[in-house]
C-alpha cells in the first residue's frame, strides 16, 4: 500500500518483492473485511423489523471502509509513481480513511447493553403481531419472524412458552409457528403437537430456546469482529502514511542531488570543449615552428636570388 513498492526499491521498505506481499496482505485483508462488513449489514437488514434501535450505522461505515482501503491498497503500489499534486492528494485520503476508522471504532459501535434492551422491547412488541399483517396484505413481520426462528433455530422471545398466550392465527391455531419446528419435523405439522406443560416432549420436536440471545449473538459477533478487524486496519493505514512520507522524502531528496549534480555535469562537457593551456602551448609552438621555417625560406632566397645552388653554378 501507498507507493511501498517504489519506496522499497529506494532503500525504504526493504525490497519489492516484499513489498509486493505486503501490498498483496493488505488487499486480501481488505477484502476479508469487507466481506464480514456487508454479512453484519444484511444481518441487520434481515431483523431490522424487529429491532427499535437503528444498528446499521456501524456496518454501513465498515463496508465504507473496506471499500476504501480495499481501493487505496490497490492504487497504492502505483500511487507514488505520478506527480507530486496525485502524491499529496493520496496522502489526504489516507488520513481520511485513518479519521473515519476511528470515528467508527470509537463512536460509531453500538453499545451492548442499549442493542439488547431494545431487541428485547421490539421482539415483545412484534410477537404480537405476527399474523396480524398477513390480513392487511404485508407480512413482513410475520416473515421475519419466520426467517429468525427458522435461520437461527428459536422459538418465541426467551422460549418457546411466548407463544402460548399469543395463537397467532387464533384460538384454534397450532400453539406455536411452523417455523419453530425441527428440521426433520417442519414438514409434518409438528407445531399441532406441542404442549406448554410438557416441555421434555416439545424439546423433541420443536426448537425451544429464544430469539433474544440467539439473535444478539448473531448481530453482535459479526460486530465485535468488525470492531476487532478495525484495529489491524487502522494500523495498516498508519504504515501506509509513514510508507508515503518516506518515500516522498526520499523522490525529494533524489530531485534536489539531480538539480545539484546536473549544473555540474553541464560544465564538465564544457570545460571538455574548452582548449586547455597543454593545446594552447603546443598551438603556440607549432606556430613558431611554421615562422621559422618561413624565414629559413627568404634568407636563401636572398642568396639565390635566380633559384639556383652553387653546385649547379660551378658545373
Amino acid at each position: 500500500m501507498c507507493g511501498i513498492c517504489e519506496c522499497a526499491c529506494l532503500g525504504c521498505f526493504g525490497v519489492c518483492a516484499g513489498a509486493v506481499f505486503l501490498v498483496t496482505f493488505y488487499f486480501f485483508f481488505g477484502i476479508i473485511f469487507l466481506t464480514l462488513a456487508m454479512k453484519a449489514r444484511a444481518a441487520v437488514s434481515l431483523y431490522s423489523d424487529l429491532i427499535t434501535y437503528d444498528v446499521s450505522l456501524f456496518p454501513t461505515l465498515c463496508i465504507v471502509i473496506g471499500i476504501l482501503f480495499t481501493f487505496l491498497t490497490f492504487m497504492g503500489a502505483i500511487g507514488q509513481q505520478k506527480g507530486r499534486k496525485t502524491r499529496i492528494a493520496y496522502s489526504l485520503a489516507q488520513v481520511a480513511v485513518l479519521l473515519l476508522g476511528l470515528y467508527i471504532y470509537i463512536d460509531a459501535y453500538p453499545n451492548e447493553a442499549k442493542l439488547e434492551k431494545h431487541l428485547f422491547q421490539g421482539l415483545n412488541s412484534t410477537i404480537h403481531d405476527y399474523g396480524l399483517d398477513v390480513v392487511a396484505g404485508e407480512k413482513s413481520i410475520t416473515d421475519s419472524w419466520d426467517q429468525m426462528q427458522q435461520n437461527l433455530k428459536c422459538c418465541g422471545v426467551k422460549n418457546y412458552m411466548d407463544w402460548e398466550d399469543i395463537r397467532p392465527h387464533g384460538p384454534q391455531s397450532p400453539p406455536t409457528p411452523q417455523s419453530c419446528c425441527l428440521e426433520d419435523h417442519r414438514m409434518t405439522g409438528c407445531s399441532l403437537h406441542v404442549r406448554f406443560d410438557h416441555p421434555a416432549e416439545a424439546n423433541k420436536i420443536i426448537h425451544v430456546q429464544g430469539c433474544l440471545m440467539a439473535v444478539r449473538e448473531e448481530l453482535l459477533g459479526t460486530m465485535q469482529a468488525l470492531h476487532w478487524f478495525l484495529i489491524p486496519i487502522l494500523i495498516m493505514v498508519c504504515i501506509g502514511i509513514i510508507v508515503s512520507t518516506c518515500s516522498s522524502g526520499v523522490r525529494k531528496n533524489t530531485e534536489m542531488e539531480e538539480k545539484k549534480v546536473g549544473p555540474i555535469i553541464i560544465k564538465m562537457k564544457v570545460r571538455k570543449t574548452e582548449p586547455t593551456s597543454y593545446d594552447v602551448e603546443a598551438a603556440e609552438k607549432g606556430n613558431l615552428g611554421d615562422n621559422n621555417d618561413e624565414e629559413k625560406d627568404v634568407e636563401m632566397q636572398k642568396l639565390n636570388p635566380d633559384g639556383r645552388n652553387k653546385s649547379d653554378g660551378e658545373d
